[in-house]
């Protein structure tokens, strides 16, 4: 599998499915999808301790060793689509989503480079309805290391934090500050903003994904 082949699946399973309920949603139903094309697919696979991580709770494995972490953030969204009825979460905290974005990746990479896992490819998936992630509005905060708008290029080596001398940890939470923060970045890629689906009864109705790939 490559970044194109799952971008392309994620394409196409839009057509099935064009909005959740939830993340979990999501997962299920885009596992299940997978499962259609003949993959062979686990989801919420445990590993122990790895690097900084006491525990690793991995969304989709495909085949044994494809690993898959999925981020599914939303801004409200009340709204009956076709025959059912969502209403989305206001998740806000796009500082937070923007970290925990690129924090999915590092997992990820470490689970594909440890010794003690079969995992030998990676990728995360982020989708949401939030505009603010694709929009430039991160430059006038404090997580602007970690923005994820268009043609943001992630490099081998680069170091990104909270600039800030001292994030509050009420706004930030335990486990985006040390030692989770900086995050070392150890892949090459790009984001490419894809769209995923388009509900127009509503403004809150357009969802665009991209997916990062950590094996360069």
């Amino acid at each position: 599998m490559t970044k194109d082949d799952l971008t392309y699946l994620l394409s196409d399973f839009s057509k099935q499915r064009n909005i959740f309920h939830s993340e979990s949603d999501f997962q299920l139903e885009f596992g299940m999808y997978l499962k259609k094309n003949h993959f062979e697919v686990r989801l919420e696979k445990g590993f122990k301790q790895i690097e900084l991580y006491n525990k690793i709770e991995l969304d989709i494995e495909l085949n044994g060793c494809i690993a898959i972490e999925l981020k599914y953030k939303t801004s409200y969204f009340n709204e009956e689509v076709e025959d059912e009825f969502f209403e989305l979460k206001q998740h806000g905290a796009t500082n937070l989503g923007r970290f925990d974005a690129i924090n999915d990746a590092r997992r990820v990479k470490y689970l594909k480079d440890s010794i003690n896992t079969k995992i030998n490819k990676g990728f995360t998936i982020f989708l949401t309805n939030e505009s603010n992630y694709w929009s430039n509005n991160a430059q006038r905060t404090m997580s602007k290391d970690f923005n994820l708008t268009e043609d943001r290029v992630f490099k081998k080596g680069e170091i990104l934090d909270w600039k800030s001398r001292s994030p509050n940890i009420k706004s930030v939470s335990k486990k985006r500050i040390y030692p989770f923060a900086p995050i070392n970045i150890d892949f090459n890629d790009v984001i490419k903003w894809r769209e995923f689906s388009k509900i127009e009864c509503n403004k809150s109705g357009r969802f665009r994904f991209f997916v990062l790939d950590v094996n360069n």
